[in-house]
């Protein structure tokens, strides 16, 4: 399903809207990345020690 709807909006997108599709596709991976590094962040937070 999810999928599906991606293929969807990236087409709406480029019917409707005039865009530069390497512009597009680098943001795209771009957010995608940021939920695969999100908890790395969040852990090397949660782990620092505790300043003086």
């Amino acid at each position: 399903m999810k999928m599906v709807l991606s293929i969807m909006l990236f087409t709406a997108v480029f019917v409707w809207i005039k865009i530069t599709p390497l512009a597009f596709f680098a943001s795209y991976i771009m957010i995608l990345m940021t939920h695969w590094f999100a908890p790395l962040i969040i852990v090397n937070k949660q782990n620092r020690p505790e300043s003086d």
